[in-house]
């Protein structure tokens, strides 16, 4: 690691100089941003350190590392064979303390006591911090920062890990970590074969987009079938097959450093202080039983499914997310109508040269087509309030939408199934709801939880500048690319890191959490890559040095003001 410092009297006699100077440090970041995805690479290389999980460390009970796979009729991805090519990989001895087993049927899963991490046969990168695997809806934003920094490679590998999981183990877990088997995240696979697809050698693109079709259709099941479907409304929901009533295994070490407690500690103790008063259109016993002082069963099924939702945890679904199953959220079901549509374009590029597969590929086309167009009309019905003129989760058993402000209303705008009316409802009354100092709050409301006012996450400022901009609304969208950037940049000069998340008022990196994990993570996968793209979009449009001058007119700060030591890998 290196230091830069600027001395600002040597600055002070030239104000294009100063400029200039300015403008090395953001690109100083960029390129530590494009450094830094090396940091994050996990690969079967080094096998340790891939089988390493913060989460779940290594005790006396359980000594050793475990890495499972699922072995297919016909393959050649067995335990043996797997453990033969990591010895052949790794240094002499690393395998010592790791054992590759064959993982459970999917029947049995719920009987593995010795939770480890599933085989993927491709490097990946990780998120960063205490988040060491291959999650399902962070690659998505990774992917784009990776092709952005030409690292074409590395998102074919990892969307053929996306692939692999799929047929391997079922869905795209939420992780690559067997804990994380019963449930999935935000579905963002066919934007991503759509992005790749160009760069596939033409010799091998058509047998390579069958798979991948597949593999989509597969995935498209996951999420309209058996429990994830509500036969009332025609649309989909979250949902964890665990076993019912159980707890998220990976919440063991989610402890608060402050206190020691676990996040279940802290949601009992906030029942235990509401029970007597209540909470309002909320039925505290339902999820809490006082006698006891445990939570229940529901309130247990509630937790995972939130957990597949990635919005873990926030009031959008109740406190504590603890009512999400009762909802189609308009994230998901905007996705969903993405990917119908996507699959159906997919088709489109399959192999024409004989009439009978024209035939085929324009029925598939029209199947997948009217699919998205009937799930668009579901969410207008139900997701959409006319009153508001917001985009809203629909509460399936009160037949009613929760009227929470939440960036997701942004998703039928970036999905682009949003008409242009509906958008333009949208960008008056979510933005002056949500927009604050550091971009798009995640909700308009305060309760201590991650996924709501005040913090800003990099996932929902894309949703919102790249729909904006999808409708045409350029000027809003590059006035929150600002607001984002300049805080990004602001909180690596003063840390030298980028951040899971951020407090978007006081635009910095603490976090003031009573619920949920407590931390706030380094790396960070997500924010590196929105970063880099919003810089893309500003300097197209002219307006890259608003960053810095958002900086200097909100935050009060300037380069030279004083020394600024900027961290360079």
């Amino acid at each position: 690691m290196r230091l830069i410092s600027f001395d600002p009297e040597s600055l002070a006699f030239s104000s294009d100089l100063v400029l200039q100077q300015k403008q090395k440090t953001v690109h100083q970041l960029l390129q530590h941003i494009s450094i830094k995805w090396s940091s994050l690479v996990r690969s079967n290389l080094a096998i340790l350190d891939l089988l390493h999980d913060p989460k779940l460390p290594l005790t006396n009970r359980n000594p050793s590392f475990k890495l499972y796979v699922r072995t297919l009729p016909n393959s050649e991805d067995t335990p043996r064979t797997i453990k033969q090519r990591l010895q052949h990989e790794n240094p002499v001895g690393e395998l010592e303390n790791v054992q590759v087993i064959e993982l459970p049927s999917s029947g049995q899963i719920h009987n593995l006591n010795d939770h480890g991490t599933l085989y993927l046969p491709y490097p990946y990168v990780v998120p960063g911090g205490r988040f060491q695997e291959m999650y399902a809806w962070d690659s998505f934003f990774i992917m784009m920062g990776l092709l952005r920094d030409n690292h074409v490679r590395l998102v074919r590998n990892m969307l053929d890990n996306y692939i692999y999981q799929i047929e391997h183990y079922g869905t795209i877990t939420n992780g690559n970590r067997t804990y994380y088997l019963t449930r999935s995240q935000l579905p963002f696979l066919t934007p991503l074969i759509k992005l790749i697809l160009p760069t596939v050698s033409s010799n091998y693109r058509q047998a390579w987009l069958k798979q991948a079709i597949r593999a989509a259709e597969a995935y498209h099941a996951y999420w309209t079938t058996g429990s994830h479907l509500v036969p009332s409304t025609g649309l989909s929901r979250f949902f964890d097959s665990g076993p019912p009533g159980s707890s998220p295994p990976e919440i063991i070490h989610e402890s608060d450093p402050r206190d020691g407690s676990s996040a279940h500690d802290r949601v009992k103790r906030f029942f235990r202080q509401h029970y007597h008063h209540g909470i309002p259109d909320y039925n505290i016993p339902d999820y809490y039983d006082y006698e006891t002082d445990q939570l229940t069963p529901k309130f247990m099924d509630n937790d995972r499914a939130m957990r597949e939702s990635g919005f873990d945890t926030s009031a959008r679904f109740g406190p504590f997310n603890s009512q999400v199953l009762d909802f189609n959220p308009v994230c998901l079901n905007s996705l969903l109508a993405l990917m119908e549509r996507e699959i159906g374009e997919l088709y489109g590029e399959l192999d024409r040269s004989s009439s009978k597969q024209i035939k085929k590929i324009n029925k598939m086309s029209k199947i997948w087509s009217q699919r998205a167009d009937n799930r668009i009309k579901l969410i207008r019905k139900y997701n959409w309030d006319e009153d508001t003129g917001l985009y809203f989760d629909y509460d399936f058993v009160r037949q009613e939408r929760r009227k929470y402000v939440f960036a997701t209303t942004f998703l039928p705008l970036w999905t682009g199934i949003a008409t242009q009316t509906e958008a333009e409802r949208v960008v008056k009354t979510a933005v002056q709801a949500l927009e604050i100092p550091g971009g798009i709050s995640t909700s308009n409301v305060e309760v201590a939880d991650q996924w709501d006012k005040p913090y800003v996450w990099a996932p929902l400022q894309l949703f919102a500048v790249d729909g904006l901009r999808k409708y045409g609304y350029n000027a809003i969208a590059d006035r929150l690319a600002v607001k984002f950037n300049s805080m990004v940049l602001k909180t690596w000069l003063s840390t030298g890191e980028l951040w899971e998340k951020y407090d978007g008022i006081q635009r910095n990196e603490t976090v003031n959490l009573k619920f949920g994990y407590p931390s706030n993570e380094i790396g960070f996968g997500w924010t590196n890559a929105i970063f880099t793209r919003f810089f893309d979009q500003l300097k197209e449009a002219g307006k890259e040095n608003e960053i810095i001058k958002m900086i200097a007119t909100h935050d009060n700060h300037s380069l030279e003001d004083d020394w600024v030591e900027i961290k360079m890998e």
